[in-house]
């Protein structure tokens, strides 16, 4: 069986991602390139290039580098006056790919056309410079969700955090549980731990529109299952979109925490790290490390020590330290039992 090539993108759109890649940028592309950018085969990409140029949009050269025949575009000698910063872009670039494990083909495909778009007006030179500098940036993941389904709810949510407006939100908790609908007022959405959320307040489902709770809700995005915009509009709803200066994405009570580390790996990892912005180092003086934060999700602190295995300790608070004991001790029963 051959391979299964993306039907999501028409004729259309392929046609014109093809153009963009050929004129925008400075490469010059072999047939497999193209097939493999574009996920076609390598006849969809000659038959597109013919219709580029019954067209008229322009003329594709092709020209040989060994065996392979490669494919371009002449760019144009004169262009608008337009200021660019090919510096910028290149930093553009990087980001783009930092985040590309977050970002369905849908949202890349906007993205690579903006940047190839932008990189038609600076030096042929400097935009070598931007497409070498995409192509440097990556990310190592573990676990990566698929927001392929999550793009559609995320465009929607966006719209209405620019408006201002309530969505209901249709939102599965676990997959054990069914999906629950509520009015949500969607402010902000943040990356974190390689997941998306989207932040806002659930709301009153009538009349005016107030917060039924005192903090905002964290949704992740890859378990929203519906979002649909409302005509109502909100305006002096409490700002939930500011980053937390406290350890934890999850909003709650702050409080103090206080941890040893003792490996120079792990000590090395934590002391290059912003955990919270009133941290404080301490080095002892057998090379271990206590670190005293402000933090606000209990959960998120026992899971981040538990990460460090045995070359983290909590010291403090009491409460926590005891039930990151219980959890240890669950865990080693289990160990036995197996």
């Amino acid at each position: 069986m051959g391979k299964k090539w993306n039907t999501q993108y028409g004729p259309g759109e392929k046609l014109l991602r093809l153009f963009a890649l050929l004129l925008f940028t400075p490469e010059r592309y072999s047939l497999s390139a193209l097939a493999d950018t574009l996920d076609c085969s390598k006849q969809t990409v000659l038959r597109l290039i013919d219709q580029i140029e019954s067209i008229g949009w322009a003329k594709v050269h092709k020209g040989e580098d060994g065996r392979k025949a490669l494919f371009w575009i002449e760019r144009p000698n004169n262009f608008p006056r337009i200021a660019l910063n090919p510096e910028g872009l290149e930093q553009l670039a990087l980001c783009r790919n930092f985040l590309e494990h977050l970002l369905p083909p849908v949202t890349r495909l906007p993205m690579d056309a903006a940047l190839q778009q932008a990189m038609a007006y600076v030096p042929e030179a400097e935009a070598a410079n931007v497409a070498a500098a995409g192509k440097l940036g990556g990310a190592f993941t573990k676990g990566r969700i698929d927001y392929a389904e999550a793009q559609g709810f995320l465009h929607t949510l966006v719209r209405a955090a620019k408006a201002r407006v309530v969505c209901v939100v249709t939102y599965r908790t676990s997959v054990f549980k069914k999906p629950r609908s509520f009015d949500f007022a969607p402010q902000r959405i943040m990356a974190g731990r390689d997941s998306i959320y989207v932040i806002g307040w659930e709301v009153t489902g009538k009349g005016s529109v107030k917060p039924l709770y005192d903090d905002p809700l964290f949704l992740l995005a890859h378990r929203i299952r519906e979002a649909h915009i409302t005509r109502r509009t909100w305006k002096d709803l409490p700002d939930a979109s500011s980053a937390p200066d406290a350890f934890g994405i999850m909003r709650g009570e702050p409080f103090t925490v206080v941890v040893r580390i003792t490996t120079p790996e792990a000590v090395t990892y934590v002391a290059e790290r912003i955990w919270s912005e009133d941290q404080k180092l301490g080095f002892l003086e057998d090379d271990s490390l206590i670190l005293t934060m402000t933090a606000q999700s209990p959960l998120e602190v026992m899971s981040w020590v538990l990460s460090l295995g045995s070359a983290a300790e909590l010291l403090e608070p009491d409460w926590l330290r005891e039930d990151i004991q219980s959890e240890i001790a669950a865990m080693a029963g289990k160990a036995c039992n197996g």
